[in-house]
């Protein structure tokens, strides 16, 4: 009998401050850390994410919110085949001087599913330690609400709950674990279509390295502490 065994990730708080970009704001592309590659459980999961965006004064002194709750699901239908879905619920809000200016946009985003599968499945390199590595691919759905007219709000296009259009997405990551601490190094590439509209949002391009252990407290719940560095990097956005 397949049990289903949870494990909580300790929570990671990202303040940005954006000193650019004052027209468009920030993208979000909220690919994760690729640390729960390192446990082949079959995982339930939530995580929040928050970015704060200040115009500058000379544009108006507006200040934004971006904030989704992501909820991600993943399933092991065999050994190295792992399967993956990401359904978040987004909150834009905007704060002007005047409430003419102020704006509040929420509901559901773009859905994410995604196959990832083994190439190397816990080969034993060094005593103990482990390497595993995974590719995977998949695609995200139009399904967050997109407004044509937004611009006639005066609100930039990423304002929007989704981006009318499919996207492609190719991933990888590489995991080295030993007893009790290990290291990630995920990379993953968003490739975007065009929106109905004919507005090209930005391809994303993500990686990052992280160290993590992991303390177990009873055969069911551990925490699994991490750190390290990641990487954005967001195409500009084009108007054909």
């Amino acid at each position: 009998m397949k049990q289903l065994q949870l494990t909580l990730v300790s929570l990671l708080l990202f303040v940005v401050t954006v000193q650019a970009c004052d027209v468009c704001g920030c993208n979000i592309s909220n690919n994760g850390t690729g640390v729960l590659a390192a446990y082949r459980y079959n995982t339930i999961g939530v995580r929040w994410y928050n970015n704060i965006f200040q115009q500058a004064p000379e544009y108006g002194s507006t200040r934004d919110y971006f904030q989704t709750l992501e909820f991600a699901a993943q399933f092991h239908p065999t050994d190295r085949l792992r399967l993956s879905l990401f359904q978040p619920i987004k909150w834009h809000q905007r704060f002007g001087e005047t409430s003419s200016q102020d704006a509040n946009f929420f509901g559901l985003g773009d859905t994410r599913l995604i196959a990832n599968y083994a190439l190397l499945q816990n080969l034993r390199v060094i005593g103990a330690s482990t390497l595993y590595w995974e590719v995977g691919g998949g695609i995200k759905l139009p399904t967050g609400e997109y407004d044509d007219d937004i611009h006639l709000l005066d609100l930039p296009e990423n304002f929007n709950l989704g981006n009318a259009s499919w996207g492609y997405i190719a991933q990888s990551t590489l995991v080295y674990n030993t007893l009790d601490v290990g290291l990630v190094l995920n990379a993953s590439y968003q490739h975007h279509q065009a929106a109905r509209t004919d507005y090209q949002f930005g391809h994303q391009l993500t990686a990052n390295a992280l160290i993590f252990s992991q303390k177990s407290f009873t055969k069911k719940w551990r925490t699994v502490p991490f750190a390290g560095i990641y990487y954005e990097q967001v195409q500009a956005d084009k108007l054909y």
